[in-house]
């Protein structure tokens, strides 16, 4: 015994059976977050998102975790999309060139010329629009 009166034996607290068991309660684990994604933010993106969290009720974390649950990502567009695009920026190229052709030497001269590329025009909008 020490001067104390207590016993000078180390005591393994796992031995111990009323043990104090304070304290937060083990998360499932479905629920612990083990996985950390660095996002690097501008000034004005760092506190948009702050205020935009803060105006939620929000900390960041809270706010980005919702916003990507939530959010809908559109895929890229695909070669076959990228090709209609180049299509189009050819024809409306052309529409121009004629258009000043037709203020140039007037609108008959250019007339047969003009309505097949606004129907190829037309034509790959709808295009677009039908696979987008």
């Amino acid at each position: 015994m020490n001067p104390d009166g207590l016993s000078n034996k180390k005591v393994d607290m796992k031995s111990i059976k009323n043990r104090n068991n304070n304290g937060r309660p083990k998360k499932p684990i479905a629920e612990v977050r083990d996985y950390f994604a660095k996002v690097r933010l501008n000034t004005e993106e760092y506190y948009s998102t702050k205020a935009k969290a803060s105006q939620a009720g929000m900390t960041m974390s809270q706010y980005i975790r919702a916003t990507l649950q939530n959010s809908v990502v559109k895929e890229r567009f695909g070669k076959e999309h990228n090709h209609l695009i180049l299509h189009l920026t050819t024809a409306l190229n052309n529409l121009n060139q004629l258009t000043k052709r037709a203020h140039q030497v007037g609108y008959f001269a250019v007339d047969r010329e003009l309505k097949p590329l606004i129907t190829d025009i037309n034509n790959t909008i709808k295009q677009i629009e039908y696979d987008g």
